[in-house]
């Protein structure tokens, strides 16, 4: 596991090429206690890759500190979830590069998942409350044996940005009405 902030404060930037991965189990944890802070920020071409494991901002495998992800510019994978705990100044910043996630758990508060551009990839099932994607970002919904569902606010999600569906095996729904923007279906880059 890599642990950002365990007890006290923590802070790491990854830029250029820097790359950490992450092996079977090995969980990214930013704020694990009470208390704590962990940071991340990704910039330039820089990688995080967390093979079969989570993870965890603003606690572990329960909440605790502060933890904050940015990711500027480079990507993050995560192959399980991605969670984000409800607690104070806990946030997720994707305003460009790529985050990539099995699912994404916001632990009751949408608004600690600070979305304004780049591209966001949801690989597994469930469900992600969204306002918007978006102008300029790009939502993929890549299952690939799983059912994924996109569900809008009462009002619909709200700009130009793009919604891709990739679901060879599983099937999809969607609810939301655009104004805008692009809706695509199958394997193409559908636009909503």
């Amino acid at each position: 596991s890599l642990q950002i902030g365990n007890t006290g404060s923590g802070t790491n930037t990854l830029s250029e090429t820097a790359a950490v991965t992450l092996t079977t189990g090995g969980n990214l944890i930013l704020g694990p206690s009470s208390g704590s802070k962990g940071t991340l920020t990704l910039n330039g071409a820089s990688s995080v890759f967390i093979d079969n494991a989570d993870a965890y901002i603003g606690g572990s495998t329960t909440a605790g500190g502060k933890g904050i992800l940015y990711i500027k510019n480079g990507s993050a994978t995560i192959a399980g979830a991605l969670n984000i705990w409800n607690t104070t100044g806990t946030a997720v910043n994707l305003s460009g590069g790529s985050l990539t996630a099995a699912s994404i758990n916001v632990n009751n508060n949408p608004a600690h998942f600070n979305w304004t551009g780049g591209t966001l990839t949801l690989t597994g099932s469930g469900s992600f409350p969204l306002a918007q994607v978006p102008a300029g970002a790009t939502l993929q919904m890549a299952p690939t044996t799983f059912d994924s569902s996109l569900t809008g606010p009462a009002a619909g999600l709200t700009n130009s940005g793009t919604i891709a569906f990739d679901s060879p095996v599983g099937g999809h729904n969607d609810t939301f009405a655009g104004n805008g923007g692009k809706h695509q279906r199958g394997r193409g880059d559908d636009r909503a």
